[in-house]
């Protein structure tokens, strides 16, 4: 794979700055990865372009010393039962659920998967995982985005609970539903467990934690709504009456009280929450909650303050700076010091890398776009690995590690010690949609560089005048979200051209 990241006129042709992914196996059978930064001269005549020199800036191999650790075991285990959906509404926001959890206190992991369909439960019987959704209580409800296994009753066992990609409103199941644990394997359904005095967005992220030092686990539920980073939410204003983050306090009993209007988390409503969690990376023996806003901005931290009662929002003061679009959050003490360190990852492409380099080279005529190439300069990192110096402050190691490079548009990563050294290792999907001769991130990147100027997703239905002001979900692939009332969104439209094609 070669990768232009960089193009500069020369005077006699273009000088590339170019990365070069090369895997294969080698003549002993063993796997090897070159990687390299290249510069490369390239001159035009009248056959084309050809490259007339280069030099390589940066190298680095990997040769493998033994045989692969990991097999595909997916058939084997029964997980090929778990079907495979067209990603209509995921187009928007994300995935779906996955949990794995030994709910039945047998000592092995068992997993739920959530999908476009109804959600799955696979018990673990030591040989497969065997699907007992409908055995175990779990009735057919679809479209679930966020789950956790959690003792929200503090009966000793681990209760479900299931976030909805949903209306709040508009939906007879509802966006949240939880079952508790009967403790022999079953699990009793309740619904209407979160009391509601707004209306909120569409639901995505959960995160469970005890907010306010009672014992007992609270709920936080992000509410992102149909938009993500590709309709320009950055510089969009929420639309009026809905909310887009909640806490929820557990009262004991199945008994949740809602946030208070001068909650601060619920007052931050231009949070875009792509993923939460909470995790306590100050030591102080409190969760935080971290959330992961796809918009642009910093994601925000929230902290309780132990001497007030009250809640404050520090990213900024841990040194948590770095804007993007941001797609995970993870904790991990990656130094053996301790401390919870974080791993931030965020959605760059190619071509916004080349759109950056490229910017200070602009003449007075796009002088209207130098705003657009220096935001994207200053913002476009993949992979943010910030180290926790146990003082309040956080400092971003990410060049130090060795991380500069991670690939193209990084989803959510996760920590682990996959060879058992007692270190950990970092594991990181990342991957993006393209459709033949149309490569998606340059699209997207000559979107942001115009700055739309009209929302991208008004919707519009069939043969219903252009100036109508229905707004439809995309949950059913039937709306058609546009930038004007005549021109459909085109990275919607390429996206959902891709059926239920896999990428990695």
């Amino acid at each position: 794979m070669l990768d232009v990241v960089k193009a500069a006129r020369t005077a006699d042709g273009v000088l590339l700055t170019v990365h070069l992914d090369l895997r294969g196996v080698a003549t002993d059978g063993m796997r090897r990865n070159d990687r390299a930064t290249l510069e490369l001269q390239a001159v035009e005549d009248d056959d084309g372009w050809a490259l007339t020199g280069g030099q390589v800036l940066h190298a680095t191999r990997l040769v493998a010393t033994r045989a692969p650790a990991f097999a595909d075991a997916t058939a084997q285990w029964g997980m090929d039962q778990v079907p495979v959906n067209s990603r209509k509404e995921a187009i928007r926001r994300g995935g779906y659920a996955l949990a794995v959890v030994d709910y039945d206190n047998d000592a092995k992991p068992d997993v739920l998967v959530g999908n476009y369909g109804p959600v799955q439960l696979f018990r673990n019987t030591g040989a497969a995982w065997q699907d007992v959704t409908r055995q175990a209580g779990l009735s057919a409800i679809g479209v679930v985005k966020s789950a956790a296994f959690a003792d929200l009753d503090q009966d000793g066992d681990r209760d479900l609970v299931l976030l909805r990609f949903v209306e709040d409103d508009g939906d007879p199941i509802g966006d949240f539903v939880a079952f508790e644990n009967n403790g022999d394997g079953t699990f009793t359904e309740k619904r209407d467990v979160l009391p509601r005095s707004r209306t909120y967005d569409r639901a995505m992220p959960l995160a469970l934690g005890d907010y306010n030092g009672d014992g007992r686990l609270d709920i936080y539920v992000g509410f992102p709504g149909v938009r993500d980073f590709t309709s320009g939410i950055a510089s969009r204003e929420r639309e009026s009456g809905l909310a887009s983050q909640g806490i929820w306090y557990n009262q004991g009993g199945w008994d949740f009280a809602e946030a208070e209007d001068d909650h601060l988390v619920v007052q931050q409503n231009q949070v875009y929450a792509h993923a939460a969690l909470s995790s306590d990376i100050d030591g102080d023996g409190k969760p935080e909650i971290i959330v992961v806003d796809d918009s642009g901005r910093v994601n925000p931290i929230y902290r309780l303050q132990g001497d007030t009662g009250g809640w404050q929002e520090i990213a900024t003061d841990l040194g948590l700076t770095q804007p993007g679009m941001s797609m995970g959050i993870s904790t991990g003490d990656f130094n053996g010091d301790g401390q919870l360190d974080i791993m931030a990852t965020n959605v760059t492409l190619t071509a916004g890398q080349r759109l950056a380099a490229s910017g200070a080279a602009l003449d007075h005529q796009l002088e209207g776009l130098q705003a657009n190439f220096q935001r994207i300069a200053d913002g476009y990192r993949s992979l943010i690995l910030y180290q926790n110096m146990g003082d309040g402050r956080f400092v971003d190691m990410t060049h130090e590690a060795g991380l500069d490079w991670a690939g193209e548009a990084a989803a959510a990563g996760e920590w682990i010690d996959y060879n058992h050294d007692g270190l950990l290792d970092y594991y990181l999907p990342n991957g993006l949609w393209t459709s033949g001769d149309q490569d998606l991130g340059s699209l997207y990147m000559r979107a942001e560089l115009a700055s739309y100027k009209e929302p991208l997703y008004q919707g519009l239905k069939g043969s219903e005048a252009p100036d109508s002001p229905l707004f439809l979900n995309d949950v059913h692939g039937s709306s058609n979200f546009s930038l004007t009332p005549l021109e459909a969104n085109p990275i919607l439209r390429l996206l959902r051209s891709h059926g239920t094609r896999r990428v990695s």
